[in-house]
């Protein structure tokens, strides 16, 4: 009985209050199908802080790489000193995320 109270307490612990995301919801000019959200900047801003040191890249010229040899490329073209992650986003489109503000920012200064 005492660990079914443990759990419900750590369950009750994990569930957050409701909140509204949407301050307002409006019309533009006026037309219901083309609606206006206008969503917490605080909670944009907890939405882009995990991608803050991110760079989404598109390799020209070259339809079908692997995701190998750009992992090892990144390795050779910035020399990241902390370590970053990889992730295919699908039609020829990467992610790349930092671990280091300095490898961020050297990927957009240097990068090609």
């Amino acid at each position: 009985m005492a660990w079914e109270k443990q759990k419900q307490a750590a369950y009750a612990a994990k569930v957050r209050e409701p909140v509204n995301l949407i301050a307002t919801k409006e019309f533009r000019c006026g037309n219901l199908l083309v609606p206006v959200f206008n969503v917490d900047p605080q909670f944009l801003a907890t939405l882009e802080t995990p991608w803050r040191q991110s760079v989404i890249m598109n390799l020209l010229g070259r339809s079908i790489i692997t995701f190998k040899f750009l992992y090892t490329k990144i390795e050779q073209l910035w020399k990241p000193t902390a370590g970053f992650d990889v992730l295919d986003l699908g039609f020829d489109y990467f992610l790349v995320k930092f671990d280091g503000k300095e490898d961020f920012d050297n990927a957009l200064g240097r990068g090609p």
